[in-house]
């Protein structure tokens, strides 16, 4: 099976590794930043316990 041959070489080598990896890079630094957008941080007071009377 004959293989085809490129008429020219690539301007840049390795240019679609190097964009897939920042296409990476950048969908999980987006997905934590939108996480850390969205998340909000309240203090919370529990609920008072009711007081039982110890009774003899």
């Amino acid at each position: 099976m004959a293989r085809r041959r490129r008429f020219r070489k690539p301007l840049l080598p390795g240019l679609w590794t190097v964009m897939a990896a920042f296409a990476l890079i950048g969908c999980i630094g987006g997905f934590y930043w939108m996480l850390g957008k969205s998340t909000q941080f309240t203090r919370v007071t529990p609920p008072p316990t009711p007081v039982v009377a110890k009774g003899k």
